[in-house]
């Protein structure tokens, strides 16, 4: 497979920048001298052209042969990737047989913060034009952290943005396959947000070190209503990342005024600089709590859901007698209340960001098995009604043959007797009757009205 820009795809195809290519693209391995040319076509559903406002620019394709060398990246997923060390390999005008660029991650930037921003880090050595495309790699970890999508035309400003891997699997879902992710650190509290929590989330990056609260405040209203609008014009959730929480002037108004609040409508991701850090106890505590409340709401609808799949038994055993084919029931409440079990003997604090993703995860499967169990009353009060109207149907036409005086009438009589046969079996097959039912209507009406 092969990651890129997809401009940088449509000019060597030459080809519109909206449209994927269709033909094989040629690639050449300057980084492994002496291998051989490849050639390479764009995936389906993987190709993201560069929309007006700068965001996405993303095509993924795959080799039309195996790779002359046996070379392979894994993707990461950071957490809060700022002032990581990274590296890039591009192809810049003065360079034609390339050079490395340093720089360090500085935060989000771009279309509603999708890209992170990339400032050099040795002079000299800038991530600029000729690098669009190029794979930013992690110097801690040596994982591929995003893509080159764009450089500011001042070289000398030594800024440069790219798309990280989290936007890459947005545009291009099926880039997910080849990304990993850092585990969460202990200094790292996450709470807060929709319930369940949102699995695609808009990340939007702050650093409060030494940073007025009110000025704070302010820019994160701005980069959270920016980030909530979203590529698509509709309203995103988001995970709103502090740095430095311990580091700023007055840690605690910043937990009290401006988290607090904000992890009512949006997940809170906060970062500390040790196990002793100012609030970050704090933090814990509102994780801890946040575990508790909604544990003990996900039981009462446990409980309702219990009450909902005992009566729908009930109810399928009051028409299962009548009328079939009864829709297949699969009960979640008990699972679910394993789950929970589980859940309430975590001790609190220990391994909290864990449960709580256990919790997100138990919270989806009750959610779903809500919509099961509702759907399943809907379709088992559906096949009553079909029952019904069908018996009635039946039962109109019959009278009405009789009042005609058509009850002998052998050729009613050979369209009455299978139907009423089939009204009369127990169970009754509806998706059986239901046509026998109506070729005796049209025959009633024929009789009659002679047609």
């Amino acid at each position: 497979m092969v990651l890129t820009c997809a401009h940088v795809v449509s000019a060597a195809a030459g080809t519109a920048e909206q449209t994927a290519p269709e033909q094989p693209i040629r690639l050449t391995f300057d980084a492994m001298r002496g291998e051989p040319e490849a050639t390479a076509v764009v995936l389906p559903d993987c190709w993201a052209p560069q929309r007006a406002d700068g965001s996405a620019d993303i095509a993924l394709l795959r080799l039309t042969s195996p790779p002359p060398t046996n070379v392979s990246a894994m993707l990461l997923r950071l957490g809060v990737p700022r002032n990581r060390e990274v590296r890039a390999y591009g192809y810049p005008r003065q360079h034609p047989d390339g050079v490395w660029g340093a720089a360090v991650l500085a935060g989000s930037t771009g279309p509603h913060g999708e890209w992170v921003q990339l400032d050099a880090r040795v002079p000299g050595q800038l991530v600029r034009r000729g690098f669009s495309g190029a794979a930013v790699i992690d110097e801690e970890t040596d994982a591929v952290v995003g893509m080159v999508v764009t450089a500011h035309t001042d070289d000398g400003e030594g800024l440069a943005c790219m798309v990280p891997v989290r936007t890459l699997v947005r545009y291009v879902p099926a880039i997910a396959e080849w990304v990993g992710s850092e585990p969460i650190a202990p200094r790292i509290v996450v709470f807060g947000g929709p319930r369940p929590p949102a699995t695609d989330l808009t990340r939007v990056e702050l650093d409060a070190a030494r940073t007025p609260v009110e000025q704070l405040g302010e820019q994160l209203r701005d980069d959270v209503s920016r980030a909530r609008s979203g590529p698509t014009g509709e309203s995103t959730p988001v995970r709103v990342a502090i740095t430095n929480v311990d580091r700023a002037e007055r840690p605690d108004a910043v937990l009290h005024q401006i988290v607090k609040p904000l992890a009512e409508s949006a997940e809170v991701e906060l970062h500390f600089s040790d196990d002793h850090s100012p609030g970050l106890d704090q933090a814990r505590q509102w994780l801890d709590e946040e575990i508790a409340a909604r544990t003990a709401v996900l039981a009462e609808r446990v409980d309702a859901l219990e009450r909902t799949e005992q009566a729908l038994l009930r109810r399928l055993t009051q028409i299962g007698s009548v009328v079939g084919p009864l829709p297949l029931i699969r009960l979640a409440a008990r699972d679910l209340r394993l789950r929970l079990r589980v859940l309430d003997d975590a001790v609190p604090g220990v391994d909290a960001a864990r449960v709580r993703t256990a919790l997100a995860s138990t919270e989806r499967k009750a959610e779903r098995a809500e919509l099961a169990a509702t759907a399943a009353a809907a379709e088992v009060e559906a096949l009553q009604t079909r029952y019904r109207e069908a018996k009635d149907l039946l039962r109109a036409y019959h009278a009405l043959a009789v009042d005609h005086e058509l009850l002998e009438d052998e050729r009613l009589s050979a369209f009455h007797r299978p139907a009423a046969g089939a009204m009369a079996a127990r169970p009754c097959q509806i998706d059986a009757a239901e046509p026998l039912v109506s070729a005796y209507v049209v025959a009633v009406r024929r009789q009659i009205h002679g047609r």
